[in-house]
């Protein structure tokens, strides 16, 4: 009987060596990933600490500093530009650094040497500052409101001036930022009015100017918030987040909103960490954006759509260099950016852009390129764009200039965007208004011969009466005859009682008009609730009737 033997094949041998050979190399690629993440925070920190060394050592201060694996990035403001090249030499010639992405401002103002004030250099330093309750009972007179912002000024009291308790009372600056939809509504309190401006102006640019709701506050006796540059630099950041937020109190800053994945939800946080986290404690709040996990039958629909994210892109020209910010869906629309703009530019570019599959692939590309190539000879320009729009800013000489190349712009992109003209005038010479401007004064002078005066409120309260509603009936349909302007509610209270709580009334008064215009099929699109506290009297507040009178609601049109 013969026996069957079956040998085994070497093929089979093989085969068996070649894939534990691959496993082994998969094993090595997943562990020297994980040492490379977990050990790249402690590097990216030990080069933060290098490069501050380096400049203190150089004797400069007051600089940001961001770094981002290899690469350093510098932002705030120094004295002149010697002092900036300074800055950047020395960034550069510390050990480990790869790339060096100068954003450092020349501020004459700015002084390398000269540190940061403490709280009560800050307080002693207000104090020598004329009273802005004084500057308002001066400019009453003329009836010349205080100031362009709709921003209570507080008088710190004179009393503490000087004292060990002046820096114990200075108030932590404070700021609250929330975007739902692209609406975005910001509340908190600064020292001064410049503070309330950059951040506008850094909201303006990311969301445009029309869809921000402000309610900042300046209060002298709040203390600088040395988190500001930080704060800024974080908000042009947010174009990855929906429905971002951003929340800083007296020891804390709070980042929320919806990410695509964890992955960018530990690079937000790690960013935010480095530019604020010298200063505060932060966290994150950032949930998941949620998706789907129903399959469709395979006889239904089996090319399914899904709904991305917009992407975004912000070129911006100032001081002779151009940042790039934003996030694109590939990398061949990186390269596409890039390209183009190194053929347009001579300058160096500060890149920042990021690249996430996330976000839906953009059809405006070249066009929002042409443009930018077309407006490059207009000082400090911007052009960004963000969920539709796209808005230009910049310095223009006049008026007319900004409107024919804001026109030209929207000849280009036709319907995939709509272009918001959001330059600035250096050169304010009388020009002709135009029809929107006519109509407008026409709104004004309407609103103006209505009996706004009925629209009066008890003290302490916010509910309508009667009287009053049938003036808002008024309002709504004097509103509703015109289209597109926008209205500003100005609401205003008598002195009694504490200042802060009045300005709260007031902004809460203006609400319930807002409110009650809405149910009138006004938009809400064209209402801008506006709180003044007791800042801007048209009466006596020592009379009964006087304070009857500063209880009021004024209506006003935005200037474009």
């Amino acid at each position: 009987m013969q026996s069957n033997r079956t040998t085994p094949s070497r093929a089979a041998g093989v085969g068996t060596t070649l894939s534990l050979l691959l496993l082994g190399i998969l094993l090595t690629l997943a562990a020297l990933y994980l040492c490379l993440t977990q050990l790249r925070p402690s590097i990216e920190a030990d080069l933060t600490d290098r490069v501050s060394d380096s400049l203190s050592s150089a004797g400069i201060s007051g600089s940001g500093i961001s770094v981002e694996g290899q690469d350093v990035t510098l932002t705030g403001s120094v004295a002149d530009s010697a002092t900036r090249d300074k800055a950047e030499k020395s960034a550069a010639e510390t050990y480990g650094i790869a790339r060096v992405f100068n954003q450092l401002v020349v501020d004459s103002n700015a002084s390398t040497e000269k540190p940061e004030p403490t709280e009560t250099e800050a307080a002693l330093s207000k104090t020598d500052q004329p009273s802005p309750q004084t500057t308002l009972a001066a400019n009453n007179d003329t009836g010349t409101p205080v100031a362009d912002k709709p921003a209570l000024v507080l008088e710190s009291d004179p009393a503490n001036s000087g004292s060990a308790e002046a820096e114990e009372a200075l108030s932590p600056s404070t700021l609250d930022i929330s975007v739902v939809e692209g609406q975005v509504s910001v509340q908190g309190i600064v020292p001064d009015i410049e503070s309330i401006e950059r951040i506008h102006d850094a909201l303006a640019g990311k969301f445009g100017r029309a869809n921000i709701e402000e309610d900042m506050s300046t209060y002298v006796g709040s203390a600088t918030p040395t988190w500001l540059d930080g704060a800024i630099a974080l908000i042009d950041q947010m174009d990855d987040i929906e429905n971002p937020g951003l929340k800083i109190t007296q020891n804390n800053a709070i980042i929320t909103g919806l990410v695509s994945s964890e992955t960018l939800g530990n690079t937000k946080k790690a960013q935010a960490e480095k530019l604020l986290g010298r200063y505060l404690e932060v966290s994150t709040e950032l949930g998941l954006i949620k998706s789907s996990s129903k399959l469709p039958a395979p006889d239904l629909k089996p090319n399914r759509t899904i709904n991305k994210r917009p992407a975004s892109l912000k070129i911006n020209s100032f001081n002779d260099g151009i940042t790039l910010t934003g996030t694109v869906s590939s990398k061949r629309e990186a390269d596409t950016i890039r390209s183009r703009l190194n053929s347009i530019f001579d300058t160096g570019i500060s890149d920042q852009l990021t690249i996430d599959d996330s976000v839906a692939k953009s059809d405006w590309l070249n066009e929002a390129l042409t443009i930018t190539d077309n407006v490059r000879s207009i000082n400090d320009f911007t052009v960004s764009i963000n969920s539709g729009q796209l808005m230009l800013s910049g310095n223009v000489n006049d008026r007319l200039l900004g409107r024919t190349v804001a026109n030209a712009a929207a000849d280009i992109t036709g319907k995939k965007l709509n272009v918001v003209n959001n330059f600035t005038v250096r050169d304010s010479q009388p020009l002709a208004l135009s029809g929107e401007e006519l109509l407008a004064q026409e709104l004004q002078k309407e609103l103006a011969s209505l009996n706004t005066k009925a629209i009066v409120f008890t003290s302490g309260q916010t509910t309508l009466t009667a009287e009053a509603t049938q003036v808002l009936d008024q309002v709504a349909r004097t509103i509703n005859s015109y289209k597109g302007q926008v209205i500003e509610i100005a609401g205003h209270t008598d002195s009694t009682g504490d200042t802060l709580t009045n300005l709260e009334l007031s902004k809460k008064r203006a609400i319930a008009v807002r409110d009650y215009l809405i149910t009138k099929q006004v938009p809400s699109s064209r209402l801008r609730p506006i709180g003044y506290g007791e800042t801007k009297p048209v009466a006596d507040n020592e009379t009964r009737e006087g304070q009857t009178a500063n209880r009021r609601i004024e209506f006003n049109l935005e200037s474009r």
